[in-house]
């Protein structure tokens, strides 16, 4: 009797866990359906979806310039990183009306007469259309992105952290790289810069983007690593797929079996 009760104990804890595993993928496959949804509602003028994050790493950099001019003018030295930060949040919260006030107050460790003359600058119509211009915008820059950037990454998070909490028995590092396979390289490239700064910084502090190798995609030098971020210093040797491509390069053109 004994015996036939631990049986049922195992089968019935076996049938549990079964169900926790499929209650988790369906509600992770839900989470999939609706990150395609998000992309495919991301619209900037006459672009939509993955195209819209290329435009958004084009006006990214110019406001990179803007910022180290700005900088330059007021005798600010902003380290890299800093540079990247002050202008992620410029193109998040952008400038206008409402923006303005919000950009001001996220950059509190900033002087004030830098940001001010940052926000004025951004502000101008002069340099709107010159930016509209010289980068062939189809929007007008500089005006904010949080509408559209903020509910992508909260739902982005949202859904890789539901997976790093799980503890039923599933290989966690597999169904975040489908997750990944999911991310162009713009969207990991900006992923990355959110990261960087306050309001993305729970993807480092829980360990995601080293962990799962969140953007492990970005291509060599896709970053200027004078004057935009050094990737290779962000994370340990290997964590780039082009590592490992140059690894097997290396090996193919030292190896005694090439002919």
């Amino acid at each position: 009797m004994i015996a036939i009760l631990a049986v049922d104990a195992r089968e019935f804890w076996r049938q549990g866990q079964e169900r926790k595993k499929q209650d988790f993928i369906n509600k992770y496959f839900e989470l999939l359906k609706i990150h395609h949804d998000n992309v495919a509602e991301i619209e900037l003028k006459e672009e939509h979806g993955r195209k819209v994050f290329v435009t958004l790493l084009r006006e990214l950099r110019c406001i990179v310039a803007i910022v180290r001019t700005t900088a330059a003018a007021h005798g600010q030295h902003l380290t890299n990183s800093e540079v990247m930060h002050v202008s992620y949040y410029c193109l998040f919260f952008g400038v206008g009306p409402n923006s303005s006030r919000m950009l001001k107050m996220s950059l509190p460790e900033f002087p004030k007469g830098f940001v001010d003359a940052l926000e004025e600058t951004l502000n101008s119509d002069a340099t709107k259309e010159e930016a509209r211009k010289s980068r062939n915008f189809r929007h007008t820059p500089f005006e904010g992105h949080q509408s559209r950037l903020g509910h992508y990454y909260r739902h982005l998070y949202q859904m890789v952290d539901y997976v790093h909490q799980q503890e039923i028995n599933i290989k966690k590092y597999q169904y975040i790289k489908t997750i990944r396979a999911q991310l162009s390289t713009h969207e990991q490239a900006l992923l990355l810069v959110n990261s960087l700064t306050p309001i993305g910084n729970k993807w480092w502090t829980n360990s995601l983007i080293t962990d799962y190798r969140i953007v492990q995609n970005i291509p060599r030098e896709f970053f200027d690593s004078a004057t935009e971020l050094e990737c290779e210093k962000l994370f340990k040797a290997g964590y780039f797929e082009w590592e490992e491509v140059g690894k097997e390069t290396r090996w193919a053109t030292q190896s005694p079996f090439r002919n």
